[in-house]
């Protein structure tokens, strides 16, 4: 079965784990990151409240992001410089991590598949004979 984005975050930010680095933590979130990079990107544009410029700035970064995701990759990439740097979890707010890992995991709740069995059958699928 495959791990939750949560199951993900928790190990990322498990105390005793030992030394990471960013490399590894990317690696280690996969395609999940990917998500999680982008929903961060276009929430602030779904912000009722009007900031000047953000949109732009942001808009680039979605840009390389789904032009990335259209050329075939699905995970982030980092430079070499960066994915060296040490990742230490214990600088992170303990609090702000358990209220994270509680949103993500009702957000996991409400759009977790359904009816795979159904969406699987033969019935459903699209022949490619058409």
């Amino acid at each position: 079965m495959q791990q939750t984005l949560s199951d993900i975050i928790e190990n990322v930010f498990d105390l005793h784990k030992g030394a990471s680095t960013y490399g590894k933590v990317i690696d280690e979130i996969g395609q999940h990151g990917m998500a999680v990079i982008l929903l961060l990107f276009a929430l602030p544009s779904a912000s009722p409240l009007p900031a000047a410029g953000h949109s732009t700035v942001l808009s680039i970064a979605l840009f390389i992001i789904g032009f990335r995701l259209w050329c075939g990759y699905h995970t982030l990439w980092m430079p070499s410089g960066w994915r060296n740097k040490p990742f230490r979890p214990e600088r992170f707010n303990r609090k702000m991590i358990s209220r994270m890992l509680r949103l993500i995991q009702l957000i996991g709740r409400l759009t977790k598949p359904r009816m795979m069995s159904f969406m699987r059958s033969r019935w459903i699928r699209v022949s490619s004979a058409s």
